[in-house]
């Protein structure tokens, strides 16, 4: 299994149905330029969502997918959750949320360099 990759969700949202299943493939010929992340299918609820998540991975159709759905209590910046499948352990998960702060925060920062003079 590669290293998980980081999903760069954007808003596309089906008008009816709330409960989006994103796979991750290795681009063709491990293409940095190619999205590897795709919509695989839209669900009414979080419940089917999730079984077709997790067969999609059981079954090496897809490395890692995720559901994207509406958060029960939506706060400011937080509408929507996030669920990846398989599960990552604890150590994925903290890896995971380390990338995924450092790309935030340094998105468009260049970050100075120390220099010795």
């Amino acid at each position: 299994m590669s290293e998980r990759p980081l999903s760069d969700r954007r808003r596309h949202e089906h008008a009816e149905l709330e409960w989006e299943v994103r796979g991750w493939s290795d681009p063709p010929g491990h293409r940095p330029d190619v999205e590897g992340w795709h919509s695989l299918g839209w669900s009414a609820n979080h419940d089917d969502a999730v079984v077709l998540a997790t067969a999609l991975t059981e079954a090496g159709q897809v490395e890692y997918a995720e559901v994207w759905g509406p958060c029960e209590e939506a706060t400011p910046g937080r509408a929507r959750v996030c669920e990846r499948f398989p599960t990552p352990d604890a150590e994925e998960r903290q890896a995971i949320w380390l990338r995924a702060a450092a790309e935030h925060y340094t998105d468009g920062i260049d970050l100075p360099h120390r220099t010795t003079v």
